[in-house]
């Protein structure tokens, strides 16, 4: 696995290499895809064209979707927190 993360930013750069692209796609092991509605793309490109404003969208865990038997359990919890007490944030 280490060696694949490692790779990452290199497939980056090539990905920027071919043509000239609006848009891409970012996602890591938290995020499963797979039980996405097939039309999830889709409704992000359109939120992304309704809110120029915006840098990117896309998924998210929910705080209650962590295990807690997660091993950062704990670190996760408390930084949830301390973004519900930041003004603007959660």
């Amino acid at each position: 696995m280490p060696a694949e993360l490692n790779s990452v930013n290199e497939t980056v750069r090539q990905y920027f290499r071919g043509p000239p692209r609006s848009r891409y796609v970012v996602t890591d092991c938290d995020v499963d895809m797979s039980i996405a509605a097939p039309d999830a793309l889709t409704i992000y490109d359109e939120i992304l064209d309704q809110a120029p404003q915006a840098e990117c969208v896309g998924p998210m865990l929910r705080v209650r979707d962590i295990p807690r038997d997660f091993p950062q359990f704990n670190r996760a919890m408390n930084r949830h927190v301390e973004a519900q007490r930041r003004p603007g944030v959660g």
